[in-house]
């Protein structure tokens, strides 16, 4: 295997608050740049105890009822943590989660 001599990388100075990104100049802070990034985030309405034998005989247009009541709290949840309540809404033709109280 041939072997070269690495000679020490000269960087061009620049403003603390910029990044260089390639040959480009990136001015966002990492604050600006997270804003930026998509997170998958759960509504969770509530929970069922029913038997596995009750569950492999589920068919169409059955109901499962959920120990949630109307006008309970819908948790909201990003990457398992609580970070809202809410309360289900209808927004034109889907649902929605109007927020009444969040984390922090």
């Amino acid at each position: 295997m041939k072997q070269e001599k690495i000679d020490k990388a000269v960087l061009p100075e620049f403003d603390s608050n910029a990044a260089v990104l390639g040959d480009q100049v990136c001015l966002a802070t990492n604050e600006e740049l997270m804003q930026e990034v998509d997170v998958k985030l759960e509504a969770y309405l509530g929970e069922a105890e029913i038997p596995v034998s009750t569950l492999t005989k589920l068919k169409d247009g059955e109901l499962v009822t959920l120990s949630t009541k109307p006008g309970d709290a819908v948790t909201l949840k990003l990457n398992g943590k609580v970070v809202a309540l809410g309360e289900l809404v209808v927004v034109d033709d889907h649902l929605g989660i109007k927020i009444t109280q969040t984390a922090g």
